[in-house]
């Protein structure tokens, strides 16, 4: 079973999309990626994430996303956008917890 701290933190630099409205939004497959990272380092592995689509691109921004583990268990991720940098956000894992199967 994944044990996990609510205290780990995971930074990753990733790449900003258009949304069709105009604004800057954080790309869901950089979403993903960072709770693959995030994931990876605990040793687990998912069998499938899901993440918002409509994350801003602006410091300050919280999201979380889900992950259903290959051992069956259900995590959340928090994470917030740390700050932007012309096309790239720096986005922070702040919590990871087991919300079924722990």
């Amino acid at each position: 079973m994944l044990k996990v701290s609510v205290t780990f933190l995971a930074a990753v630099a990733l790449i900003v999309g258009v949304a069709a409205c105009g604004s800057t939004v954080v790309e869901q497959s950089s979403e993903v990626h960072l709770m693959d990272k995030v994931l990876q380092s605990k040793g687990a592995h998912a069998k499938s994430v899901d993440c918002p689509s409509d994350t801003d691109a602006k410091a300050g921004t919280t999201f979380s996303c889900t992950a259903e583990l290959t051992t069956g268990q259900t995590v959340t991720m928090d994470a917030k956008v740390t700050s932007v940098d012309g096309d790239t956000v720096h986005m922070q894992a702040t919590g990871l917890h087991v919300t079924k199967g722990g």
